[in-house]
């Protein structure tokens, strides 16, 4: 499935009704303020473990952008997507693609705001609220 079969016409996409704050709320997210609609992504503010955090969605990109994504094994899809994560490790964000079959590409981006070195608890915590958004 390409971008525009998955999202419409691209150039109209509403990227805040693609930022799932309920399910991020389940998967521990709290005090999650309001969409935040941007040029080219939507995002919220919110709280993990006492600590900001900023959720996003976003960031419709082409193939050959943002070189160095790796598939997730962990996540299994069909009709040619496939989610992806930047193949480097942070400890202070949790970043994830949605690509899509023609290799265009969504970002959900969680991160610490400001930035803290996270535990690993607290970066599992913080890539659990990430994944929950992406499958949003």
């Amino acid at each position: 499935m390409t971008a525009e079969q998955a999202l419409g016409e691209l150039t109209n996409l509403d990227y805040c009704s693609l930022l799932d704050l309920d399910k991020a709320a389940k998967a521990g997210a709290d005090g999650i303020g309001p969409r935040i609609e941007a040029l080219g992504y939507c995002g919220a503010h919110a709280t993990l473990d006492g600590h900001g955090v900023d959720l996003i969605v976003g960031s419709l990109a082409g193939a050959s952008a943002d070189p160095g994504r790796v598939t997730d094994p962990a996540k299994t899809l069909d009709q040619g997507l496939r989610v992806e994560n930047t193949g480097a490790a942070s400890d202070y964000s949790c970043i994830r693609y949605l690509t899509f079959a023609d290799g265009t590409h969504l970002m959900a981006d969680t991160d610490f705001a400001p930035q803290i070195t996270a535990t690993a608890n607290q970066l599992a915590r913080l890539c659990a609220v990430d994944t929950a958004v992406l499958d949003g």
